[in-house]
């Protein structure tokens, strides 16, 4: 049987490297040869928690005869470059609107508006009856958290909270390993705050113009907002930043130009107090494209 290699996007965040290595495992105790394959550097969420729970990444890049599965993506953007789209035979994601079918022709897909892939990898454990061994219960715990803001996030689904507590009462990771990443998390952004928008930022067609959202979750990100516009506003007249403040629970989407922001007011019905549009509860950059594309 040939090798598979479970594939994130090039520079994984948390649920996307917590996936690669716990699907490899599960796919090993089924007799399945598998690997995880992460060709670059995990951001730093994503860093501290491989870190601290004694994760070894394996960059070694893939034989030619290999099969993909890819976890916490189901299209090409950001994915290694050697990764060979006819050689996928599985998609693992979390998402609403995709085009896995027509990009990857040969994957079974898993694609399941859940709040994090992880949740989808601890059900497959749970299906098969075969428990995730103590690095994975809490990697994939560590991952959950961090895609579902804590499990406060508007995408957060039962699911999450079910796999969760499955999770947990097997090999429970403490509250104050959770804090620690989210504030890991943290730091980075705060350390480089341009270069954090810049490097979170997605580019998205419209009809009525293209435009740019970026995203920046961490605890206490409300009070940023004003460090955070001149850097937004350098990105173009239709550049918007989503801050996701996971302490408080709260999301504020920031829209510097005033053309722009009325745009955004009236096909995502939020309202601004100047350039900021809050949000109760925690609204996440892919509900606020769905609004924009008349989605949701």
């Amino acid at each position: 049987m040939r090798l598979h290699l479970t594939v994130p996007r090039t520079t994984p965040d948390l649920d996307g490297l917590a996936c690669a290595i716990t699907y490899a495992e599960l796919l090993l105790a089924q007799s399945i040869p598998a690997r995880p394959w992460i060709a670059g550097s995990p951001d730093p969420e994503a860093r501290f928690v491989a870190d601290h729970l004694g994760v070894r990444l394996d960059p070694t890049p893939p034989p030619d005869d290999c099969a993909f599965i890819l976890v916490d993506a189901s299209d090409l953007r950001g994915m290694p470059e050697a990764l060979d789209a006819l050689r996928v035979v599985e998609v693992i994601d979390h998402r609403l609107h995709h085009h896995a079918a027509e990009l990857f022709p040969n994957a079974a897909l898993c694609i399941e508006p859940v709040g994090a892939a992880a949740t989808l990898i601890a059900e497959r454990h749970h299906a098969l009856g075969i428990p995730p061994s103590p690095l994975a219960a809490k990697l994939l715990q560590a991952a959950i958290m961090s895609n579902t803001q804590a499990l406060r996030g508007t995408i957060t689904t039962e699911r999450d909270h079910a796999a969760y507590r499955t999770l947990a009462a097997l090999f429970p990771l403490d509250d104050a390993f959770i804090a620690a990443q989210f504030d890991a998390r943290r730091r980075a952004i705060l350390l480089d705050l341009r270069a954090a928008i810049v490097l979170e930022r997605k580019d998205f067609d419209h009809a009525d113009g293209a435009y740019i959202l970026s995203q920046l979750e961490f605890p206490g990100a409300r009070h940023h907002v004003d460090d955070c516009l001149p850097h937004v506003e350098q990105l173009g007249s239709r550049a918007m930043l989503n801050l996701v403040d996971v302490e408080d629970a709260v999301s504020l989407l920031l829209v510097p130009d005033p053309t722009c922001r009325a745009w955004v007011s009236r096909r995502a019905g939020l309202h601004f107090d100047g350039p900021v549009a809050t949000s109760p509860g925690i609204l996440l950059r892919k509900q606020i494209v769905a609004r924009l594309e008349g989605r949701s």
